[in-house]
């Protein structure tokens, strides 16, 4: 399936257009995809379980009462019903811990696609910050329980951070 999502007046309503290779075309669907009002890293699309899913940026760019202040991962689903089509779209917390800190410039966070819990493919979040490696998979979609697996700092990886490379030099 091809998908391109269109956003030609900056709000946080995405149309969804979807190609058909069999007819050559492409269809507008009739619900929008809903991005909340931060930035969605399209370029990080995860597909899990037939849904796809787009975690937010980092970025301190939002009042501290907003709604969206902190991290997400948004969904969005199609499913083809007996006469027309549904769109789901759902907001997915991130851990407590990983919302934590998560405005600091040296954070970022990913999300990957991780085996089978009770069945079903699952996520799994990655956070760099400060040099620390932490990442968690989601145990319970419906109410977003997620378990830390992993906490490691990058050092006791063998791994070096070039931008640590860069301020030493500097010294």
């Amino acid at each position: 399936m091809l998908i391109l999502f269109d956003n030609e007046d900056w709000s946080s309503h995405f149309d969804c257009h979807v190609y058909s290779h069999k007819q050559g075309t492409w269809s507008l669907r009739k619900n929008c995809f809903f991005a909340g009002s931060r930035d969605l890293k399209f370029d990080m699309l995860m597909i899990c379980n037939g849904t796809l899913h787009f975690i937010s940026d980092c970025y301190n760019y939002l009042a501290n009462d907003s709604t969206h202040f902190r991290p997400y991962i948004m969904s969005y689903k199609i499913t083809k019903g007996d006469e027309d089509e549904r769109v789901e779209t759902k907001l997915l917390r991130v851990p407590k811990e990983a919302r934590r800190g998560s405005h600091d410039d040296s954070c970022d966070m990913n999300i990957f696609k991780w085996g089978a819990i009770a069945g079903h493919q699952t996520i799994c979040l990655v956070r760099l910050r400060k040099c620390v490696f932490t990442i968690w998979i989601l145990t319970n979609y419906e109410s977003c329980l997620w378990r830390r697996i992993m906490k490691v700092r990058v050092k006791r990886m063998g791994l070096v951070e070039q931008t640590l490379i860069s301020e030493a030099l500097l010294f």
